[in-house]
């Protein structure tokens, strides 16, 4: 089973994120609002007695121990639990490896981390050769607490995006139209170059070749115009789109209390207004790509199949060896991305 992770959304969110991440662990969902008012999370984050008092609420038996990496590797302590590093920063740790030289980590920040002793070392223990820990022991009263939650947040999030986009909706259906006509287009190009080679040239008829090479051209054109359309249409969609995610924002930002500004940073509001505009981008650029590189792949796999249909096991393999190096990529993209957005939130 893996161990649970969450992603933080603020910086200062790390305290509440750990007792989200071992509540869930231990079969209770908090939200992270509820964490965040029971921590009384501040500008300078949570403190390690604002962090004991949120979680004895919820039913734990909380023991707070400086403690030697000595202690700790000896399995005298209970896991998951909390872990203080020297950056003002908690973490969980959920096991050590057999051979206690790997530490595995749900960092708030990151996600699942493996660590071998001198790393984790380094980050956590002081000047004293000890480090803060933070021991959680769920009592009876952990399972009897009961707090309404949003079931249906899921199911608000999708409507909520699908209210984003129903407005523009015309857009997107004529993005999608310029999209099967390039595709179509391109289908086209592989048998025109075949009846140059096997009717014009091999029956000498020039007439053909010319018609053929015309309609190469027409072909070349089309393509150009439709991708000169979808790419005004989606300027117009991608403008309009970030305009209303904007002001829906700066809509929901401006009814807050006052008490919201005074615990939240500025980098934090900054990173939400970022997050609008790659909202924008994947709704208006990469989910198009997705859906043309996709269809473009199945339709030159149809055609491949048709002349060599023996060829079509290496291309099989070829592209899921590229679908595995992609997403391979695209986690680690991920993860430098949240390295750098907790960054740049500190700012």
């Amino acid at each position: 089973m893996k161990f649970p992770s969450f992603i933080q959304y603020n910086t200062k969110d790390c305290g509440p994120s750990c007792l989200k991440i071992i509540s869930k662990y231990y079969g209770q969902e908090y939200s992270l609002a509820y964490l965040r008012e029971l921590c009384q999370v501040s500008r300078d984050g949570t403190s390690i007695s604002s962090m004991r008092d949120a979680a004895e609420k919820l039913g734990y038996d909380v023991s707070v121990t400086k403690m030697s990496w000595k202690t700790l590797n000896n399995d005298n302590i209970k896991l998951p639990c909390i872990i203080h590093l020297r950056q003002n920063h908690f973490v969980v740790l959920y096991s050590i490896g057999v051979d206690k030289k790997k530490l595995f980590i749900s960092d708030p920040a990151i996600g699942l981390l493996t660590y071998d002793e001198g790393t984790f070392c380094n980050l956590w223990l002081d000047d004293s050769n000890c480090g803060l820990v933070v021991s959680l022991k769920p009592t009876p009263r952990f399972w009897s607490i009961t707090l309404k939650t949003n079931s249906n947040a899921k199911q608000t999030q999708i409507k909520e995006i699908v209210n984003l986009i129903k407005p523009y909706k015309i857009q997107f259906i004529g993005i999608f139209i310029t999209v099967f006509t390039v595709l179509g287009l391109n289908t086209l190009m592989p048998y025109l170059a075949q009846s140059v080679v096997d009717k014009g040239i091999e029956s000498k008829d020039i007439s053909l070749i010319v018609l053929i090479l015309l309609a190469q051209v027409m072909i070349v054109v089309g393509q150009t115009s439709a991708n000169i359309i979808r790419n005004i249409i989606t300027l117009k969609a991608s403008t309009n789109i970030t305009i209303n995610i904007i002001s829906s924002f700066l809509h929901k930002l401006l009814k807050l209390p006052i008490s919201f500004f005074e615990t939240t940073l500025i980098g934090d509001i900054i990173q939400r207004v970022r997050d609008c505009d790659r909202l924008q981008v994947f709704f208006t650029t990469t989910l198009v790509s997705i859906v043309v590189s996709s269809l473009s792949v199945a339709i030159y796999a149809v055609v491949l199949g048709k002349y060599m249909c023996f060829h079509c096991i290496p291309f099989g393999q070829y592209y899921l060896l590229f679908m595995d190096t992609l997403f391979f990529a695209l986690s680690e993209k991920t993860r430098l991305f949240k390295i750098s957005r907790i960054f740049s939130q500190s700012k």
